[in-house]
């Protein structure tokens, strides 16, 4: 059975503004950890994949190694370039349609993941979180899919790793 859990990393021009402190991958990976000790029969262990949504292709990398050093045998996904290095207001302009269409994909697997972790400070992790506690069935899905989902809490467990905030679903 596969379990997946998206993260999304923010930094760039977030950090250097100074709307958001930089977290590292370490401190992305031990709130999951920490959230999942609230739950019955979920570990770590249990989940197959790991989503990683980013502005920095570095995050994903250390991302790896944050995993592996909690020995969680998660494999990574990423639809982040390799040549990705952030976001800056030097750095402001038009995405390109391909571009448009791989952010468009993460927001719609981090939504999807049984469990997300982000920055709350950012408008991703902000709308990531509100789609997540939506009712399904307001998205198209019946509400028989939506029930069922509702009861294995798919469509809450969102986590800030910038605040002590967080949707949980029913345990």
């Amino acid at each position: 059975n596969r379990k997946m859990v998206g993260f999304h990393i923010r930094r760039s021009d977030k950090v250097v503004s100074g709307e958001s402190s930089k977290y590292t991958a370490q401190a992305y990976v031990k709130k999951w950890i920490n959230s999942l000790g609230e739950m019955r029969n979920t570990t770590a262990q249990s989940f197959t994949h790991c989503f990683i949504a980013s502005d920095e292709f570095v995050a994903v990398e250390e991302f790896r190694a944050a995993l592996d050093h909690e020995k969680i045998p998660c494999h990574v996904i990423t639809l982040t370039p390799t040549a990705r290095d952030g976001t800056s207001d030097a750095k402001q302009r038009k995405s390109t349609y391909a571009e448009t269409l791989t952010f468009l994909a993460e927001m719609s697997v981090l939504v999807e993941a049984e469990y997300f972790v982000g920055t709350m400070s950012s408008n991703v992790g902000a709308f990531v979180t509100l789609m997540r506690s939506c009712p399904a069935y307001f998205r198209g899905e019946s509400l028989e899919d939506y029930k069922e989902k509702l009861t294995k809490n798919h469509y809450y467990n969102s986590f800030g790793v910038d605040r002590d905030w967080y949707t949980r679903g029913i345990d």
